[in-house]
């Protein structure tokens, strides 16, 4: 330590030696600012702390020296002149002549304050120079200057209170003015601007206020010129001319020193000349001088308002001295950003006795001076000289002072430090161009007519605000000042306004619209009972009521509105088709709706009875075509139905029966059953003339059957389409043949027959057994015949068969009790076919694994084949056929080859070829 002092001391000696070679170095500047020397305590700093009542004990030696000798304030008429100089001689720095210095002499200044971990360093800030001192410059405490009392300005202000009372007026002091205006909108029939306005007759309360305005550096330019428009302007919102004598205002300005540019006043003239006398910025920010020095002005205050209003751009970078700081010094702080390097620095705790009014620390360049330099690796402690600002300010509010700081443009430190110093809710940021709006609202803080306003405004049962809810309503209402609540359930504004004064008048507006209900009914109300609640200046609670606007639309009322419902229901063949998609279309006073089974139709029309008409019924047959809708605001729904029924087909049977040349035709039962389920099977019998027809038949397909007479054979069993509208003609031809007991019938994998009794009854419940060739012992399968008489056996696999049936007793046998059926493939090469009783015989081509059915037709007992013979597979229609060729029969069996190339199957009897084409193995 003692060898960096020694350089340190060395470095400083080097710099004052500089100042008489080069011309610059480390400046103090004397009270004619010509002077730079070391800092010296300043020998009046006893007469000025033993005036403001802060006794430091470590200078009492000075205390006496110099005491009748004060400052001369700017404004205060009995005031003695100050005998140790003029205005010139109170400024600490002229930083126009440091603008001067030659390029040589700026670019000698050491801007180096730190040095890298390891070595000792001097701990010192980097200079933020926020008020462009370019270099560090110490200065002398301010001197500050101390009113003597002045009862003049009361007892002339009391004088010209009463004088007030005597006047006739139109309005009393503390009297509310409010006033609410709906204004149409342009190009609008229903929507208007809503407008209340507030202000007031500023009671008779006296104020006392100071005015507080920044010069250092960083205010030069457009900022300064703003900020100057802006106190003078305030100086008019408070001398409005009702009351001014009522109240007083003085000027301080400072930058690292403090003037008084004028004591307490209450004319305005000269009040304005002041503030316009400001000398131009420069220096650095003594704020807790500044602030001193208000208080110093306001402590003898008995105005019932008292008032500091400071205004700075930038952060303080000098302080009064403190005693024994690391006291203080407990706010920890990393100046440097070192990783593990925690030093600290001063806080705003300091009592007003704990600092030295009598010296300046600082040196104009940073927020923070070091005071206590640690090691390299050691802990460095700091003066925060906004931190002494603000407990300088503190003393001033613990006397009733209220506070108020606006931040122009300022850092963070600086703003921290005005936000601190100011009273809650009494700091103000801007960057300038609202500075006259926020010195008027201060003037509306200090001079008012009421306080604690809370403006209650419901909307009128008619009106809404458009699109307004609970998260919007600040953007959709404004305000001048003060804040906003929306009751979105009961549609009122709350407006908790504060004070209501005549500098400050207070504005609330937004838009409103009428419902359509309103519309042609006159003049309504836009607005519930609207008041302000208020403490008025009797410190009594007190309430006002708002005029309400009426207004008439221009808009042509509307007619009441109500949604026809079109609903639209098909029936299918007497069922619901609740999916059916078909579109219908309807005619509504002269629109087009149209409407399905799966949407509604709907169209939105006044009030009144309306013909609904359908118009395109979609190939189906309405119900109604008009119907009578009556439609009221709850709506109105009618319902169409329409249907559609297939029509129904019929099958003619056409039957002929040759017994020796004679056509028998009449009385041939034949049953009809629907192939879907096989039950309500039809039954009738030919007439006269061999024909059946069974009419008004759903369509679908059906399966005819012919019962067949004894000593016949059956020919026709088949599957029959009913086609809507149609009747399908089926021709039927039986011959009689030599074995009656060829009953049976086989067709595909199935075996079926009838049975019936003598008299061509059928009997039912006859047990019908089907046995394998060579074991007539264990039956196949069994089965009973039906209420038709009728059996069946499906599944029936490849082979040949015997169908017996079990006698009942008391019942004999009049034909052979069982029948032998061969059920399989036949060969490829030649074979023989053996055609009886409509018998389908099923060949297998073992190779290609397809099958196919060949079914013939028996021709004359002379064995001239009269009818076709038919070749295709048991899953595929006929694919073709072939009619009248010669075969000989007669029980004996005839030749035939079978052959399959891989698409064509041929088949040959007597020489006469059947093909069966694109046939594809695994089709089947």
């Amino acid at each position: 330590m003692r060898v960096r002092k020694l350089l340190a001391l060395t470095i400083a000696i080097v710099l004052v030696l500089g100042t008489f070679t080069f011309g610059y170095g480390t400046e103090e500047v004397s009270e004619t600012n010509s002077e730079v020397e070391e800092p010296v305590q300043n020998p009046d700093s006893g007469d000025q702390q033993e005036d403001a009542g802060k006794e430091n004990e470590s200078n009492s030696e000075n205390d006496n020296k110099d005491n009748e000798d004060e400052k001369p304030i700017k404004g205060d008429d009995q005031q003695e002149s100050n005998p140790e100089g003029d205005k010139t001689d109170e400024k600490d720095e002229n930083p126009s002549k440091e603008d001067d210095s030659s390029d040589e002499e700026k670019d000698d200044v050491n801007t180096d304050q730190t040095e890298p971990k390891g070595q000792e360093k001097e701990k010192d800030l980097k200079p933020e120079d926020p008020d462009g001192l370019r270099r560090p410059v110490e200065i002398k405490s301010p001197e500050l200057e101390r009113p003597r009392q002045d009862l003049s300005v009361k007892v002339s202000s009391l004088v010209e209170n009463f004088s007030v009372m005597t006047r006739q007026v139109e309005s009393q002091p503390g009297d509310i003015f409010v006033n609410k205006t709906a204004t149409t909108l342009p190009d609008e029939c229903n929507l208007w601007e809503i407008e209340l306005t507030l202000t007031g007759h500023d009671g008779e309360q006296t104020s006392d206020t100071v005015l507080v305005i920044d010069r250092s550096g960083s205010m030069s330019g457009n900022k300064f010129t703003e900020a100057i428009d802006a106190a003078k302007n305030f100086v008019d919102l408070i001398f409005d001319g009702t009351n001014d004598s009522n109240h007083r205002i003085a000027v301080v300005s400072f930058a690292g020193d403090v003037d008084v540019e004028i004591n307490f006043s209450s004319n305005k003239v000269d009040i304005k000349a002041a503030i316009d006398g400001i000398a131009s910025p420069s220096g650095g920010t003594h704020t807790q001088a500044g602030l001193k020095q208000a208080g110093i002005l306001i402590d003898p205050s008995t105005a019932d308002s008292q008032n500091v209003v400071l205004l700075s751009d930038g952060e303080a970078t000098y302080s009064y001295e403190i005693n024994n700081p690391n006291i203080y010094a407990t706010d920890e702080f990393n100046p440097d950003d070192w990783i593990f390097d925690t030093d600290y620095r001063t806080t705003f705790s300091v009592p007003e006795s704990a600092f030295n009014y009598s010296d300046t620390v600082g040196d104009g360049t940073s927020g923070h001076t070091i005071f206590e330099d640690g090691p390299w690796n050691g802990i460095d402690r700091y003066y925060r000289h906004g931190a002494s600002a603000v407990a300088e300010a503190g003393f001033i509010k613990n006397g009733g002072t209220t506070i108020y700081t606006i931040s122009l443009d300022n850092n963070t430190e600086g703003e921290w430090t005005l936000d601190n110093i100011a009273d809650p809710g009494n700091n103000y940021t801007t960057s300038g161009g609202d500075l006259e709006d926020i010195y008027q609202e201060i003037a509306g803080n200090i001079v008012y007519a009421a306080t604690n306003a809370v403006i209650t405004d419901p909307l009128g049962p008619l009106f809404d605000i458009p699109g307004i809810n609970g998260s919007n309503y600040n953007s959709l209402i404004t305000v001048s000042r003060g804040s906003l609540a929306w009751d979105d359930t009961n549609e009122v504004i709350t407006w908790t306004l504060g004070n209501i004064s005549a500098s400050d008048p207070a504005t609330m507006t937004y838009t409103v619209e009428m419902d359509p209900s309103g519309f042609g009914q006159g003049l309504k109300l836009t607005n519930g009972d609207t008041y302000v609640e208020y403490i008025n200046i009797y410190d009594e609670s007190d309430s006002k009521d708002f005029p309400i606007p009426e207004v008439e639309s221009t808009c042509q009322p509307p007619q009441d509105y109500g949604t026809l419902t079109i609903e639209k229901e098909v029936w299918i063949d007497r069922v619901e088709d609740t999916d059916n998609d078909t579109v219908f279309t309807f005619s509504v006073n002269g629109e087009t709706v149209t409407a399905s089974a799966v949407i509604d139709g709907q169209i939105r029309l006044p009030v009144d009875t309306y013909l609904v008409e359908e118009t395109d019924f979609g190939g189906f047959t309405p119900d109604t075509v008009t119907q009578q809708a009556v439609v009221t605001t709850e709506g109105a729904t009618v319902t169409f139905v329409n249907r559609y029924t297939t029509p129904p087909g019929n099958i003619k049977i056409i039957k002929n029966i040759e017994i020796e040349d004679e056509a028998v035709h009449e009385g041939v039962r034949f049953n009809l059953s629907p192939l879907a389920n096989g039950d309500g099977v039809l039954s009738g019998y030919t007439d006269s003339n061999g024909e059946l027809i069974f009419n008004n038949l759903p369509v679908g397909d059906y399966l005819l059957e012919e019962v067949v007479p004894l000593d016949f054979e059956t020919t026709y069993t088949t599957q029959v389409a009913v086609t809507p509208g149609q009747t399908t003609e089926i021709k039927v031809l039986n011959n009689m043949v030599e074995n009656p007991a060829d009953q049976f019938v086989y067709n595909g994998s199935s075996i079926y027959g009838y049975k019936y009794n003598a008299m061509e009854e059928v009997l039912q419940g006859w047990t019908i057994e089907l046995y394998e060739e060579g074991n007539s012992t264990t039956p196949v399968a069994t089965t009973v015949t039906n209420s038709d008489g009728f059996y069946e056996f499906n599944g029936v696999d490849e082979g040949v068969y015997v169908i017996k049936e079990v006698m009942q007793d008391g019942w004999y046998n009049i034909t052979p009790i069982q029948q032998t059926i061969t059920i399989g493939a036949v060969g490829f090469d030649e074979e023989t076919l053996h055609f009886s009783d409509d018998q389908s015989l099923i060949a297998a081509l073992p190779d290609s694994n397809i099958e196919f059915v060949a079914e013939g037709r028996i021709g004359d007992m002379s064995g001239n084949a009269t009818h076709e013979l038919n070749i295709h597979t048991p899953t595929y229609n006929i694919e073709d056929d072939f009619w009248n060729f010669d075969w000989r029969n007669n029980g004996v069996p005839v030749p035939f080859e079978l052959d399959y190339d891989g698409s064509t199957v041929t088949f040959t009897v007597d020489g006469e070829e059947l093909t069966y084409a694109n046939v594809t193995p695994g089709q089947i």
